[in-house]
């Protein structure tokens, strides 16, 4: 039987030479090669003991390495998107009333669809929002999987879009 940490130990130099090759930037190189070992480590039980681990482990960071690549054109996108609309505020005379309403009104709608929400969504909202903390350390902190996390925190941001919708169809 294959011990995880001597297959790890064996492939982590070939895992960060893919990274490298795959990746633009060589500052996640590490954090991938990490998040690789990790999701690895989750799925250790059901990996074939009769197959070789060096394309398994290498199939987890080509799918980490995408996973990386789609955040950061994400974050890219949104940071443009936010400078656009910064810039569009800045350079505009100051709301006036009625956008302050419309404004409250969305927060009422926020906090009324916050209260509706299950437990467990509701705590992961005040962990990742209110308390700023990163998807890993709310895995950690809940003992779920990392894409667990993500996973719900994006089904549950639908869900808070979808109810603030409605409220304001309501009106």
């Amino acid at each position: 039987m294959l011990k995880f940490e001597s297959v790890v130990a064996k492939e982590i130099n070939s895992l960060r030479t893919l990274t490298a090759y795959l990746l633009p930037n060589s500052n996640a190189i590490d954090d991938v090669v990490q998040l690789t070992v990790m999701r690895a480590h989750e799925q250790w039980d059901q990996f074939d003991q009769k197959l070789e681990p060096g394309p398994w482990l290498r199939s987890i960071l080509r799918f980490m390495v995408k996973s990386e690549v789609k955040n950061k054109i994400r974050e890219s996108h949104n940071k443009n998107k936010f400078k656009n609309e910064w810039l569009k505020l800045i350079s505009e005379p100051a709301m006036d009333c009625e956008e302050d309403r419309a404004d409250d009104d969305i927060l009422s709608f926020l906090k009324d669809c916050r209260s509706q929400l299950a437990p467990k969504s509701t705590e992961l909202i005040e962990l990742k929002y209110d308390k700023k903390l990163s998807c890993r350390t709310i895995s950690e902190q809940c003992e779920k999987s990392l894409s667990w996390v993500t996973t719900t925190l994006s089904r549950t941001r639908l869900q808070l879009k979808n109810c603030i919708d409605n409220k304001r169809g309501e009106d």
